[in-house]
């Protein structure tokens, strides 16, 4: 049975070891929970469900706040130039005001 402070406590390890996927950030727990103890105030009953939680129920538990990180849209990067070599080489001749070769680029 998880809690909301289980919630909070996993949010703030989360955080604190970089937005870490469930898999890497399970083993980072369990190695390192007696050093987060104190820092975060991780009560015994909070460390036990750490130490039992599997990098699934990680991932699920912090779905919603993964979802508010992610990127909005398709993709990060500007459009680009889509002609290609072949294009190039017409646009290049066209501006030229000469036929294409064929031939290299």
């Amino acid at each position: 049975m998880h809690t909301e402070e289980f919630d909070k406590t996993l949010r703030a390890l989360w955080i604190f070891f970089w937005y870490r996927c469930g898999k890497i950030l399970a083993p980072f727990i369990r190695e390192q929970i007696g050093h987060l103890e104190k820092p975060f105030g991780i009560v015994p009953e909070v460390r036990e469900l750490l130490l039992k939680a599997s990098p699934a129920t990680i991932d699920w538990k912090l779905k919603a706040d993964k979802k508010k990180l992610a990127f909005k849209g398709k993709s990060g990067t500007e459009p680009g130039n889509l002609r290609g070599v072949r294009g190039e080489r017409e646009y290049r001749a066209e501006m030229a005001g000469s036929a294409p070769q064929d031939g290299g680029p």
